[in-house]
């Protein structure tokens, strides 16, 4: 098998000879390059070790970042976890503002009391008063009525 190569000074014609193949110069900057099956199979060999590397490479890059997927949480896992989290944040707020209501009517209820309690003494204040002045009256007439018998009495 013979071949005519252009040498564009980036190819070494000395690798065709040194792997099992020779080079002849036709004076043009051509050379003739005569490629033996062992020197083929060689170059196919490299190619097989050089793309096993590579691809046992990009393997270990692919399992890396598997690895890595299978942290990441999924989107129903996702879902759960806002959802939790939003429903403790509600449950929360509600205990928060029951606390706080139950806390504010027990003040109300005291304050309510307290009014109650004030209306209800100064009532019976005023009944008290009432009946303080019916008695004072009373008194007076009994008082009238025993000056009155005093003054009967002889000495």
């Amino acid at each position: 098998m013979a071949n005519k190569v252009k040498n564009t000074g980036t190819q070494s014609a000395g690798t065709a000879a040194s792997k099992g193949g020779t080079t002849k110069d036709t004076g043009s900057g051509e050379q003739d390059v005569h490629v033996t099956h062992q020197w083929v199979r060689d170059m196919m060999d490299n190619l097989e070790k050089h793309t096993e590397t590579k691809m046992a490479a990009l393997n270990a890059s692919i399992d890396a970042k598997l690895a890595r997927l299978d942290s990441v949480p999924t989107f129903l896992q996702l879902v759960v976890v806002v959802g939790g989290a939003a429903v403790g944040a509600v449950t929360l707020v509600l205990a928060i503002v029951a606390y706080g209501g139950d806390r504010f009517d027990g003040g109300s209820q005291f304050g309510s009391f307290t009014v109650e309690q004030t209306l209800r003494t100064r009532q019976l204040s005023d009944e008290n008063t009432r009946q303080i002045g019916e008695i004072g009256k009373r008194v007076d007439m009994l008082l009238d009525i025993m000056g009155r018998r005093i003054e009967e009495k002889p000495r």
